[in-house]
């Protein structure tokens, strides 16, 4: 999970994170699915040291 403050391009960034399998919002099972908040993105594999290492990359 990584939570992030940036001054631009908010909406490129998380896209482009999305697009490297990151998620904006979970569920359990079949369940609801939850929103994350705004800057705050997760992903099923990777660790917090991957998930600054893939947000440095599209900054």
């Amino acid at each position: 999970m990584i939570s992030y403050d940036i001054d631009r391009h908010h909406t490129d960034v998380k896209e482009a994170m999305q697009a490297l399998g990151y998620y904006d919002n979970w569920y359990y099972g079949t369940g609801k699915t939850y929103a994350m908040p705004n800057t705050t993105l997760w992903h099923k594999s990777k660790n917090s040291d991957q998930a600054i290492l893939d947000l440095k990359g599209d900054l």
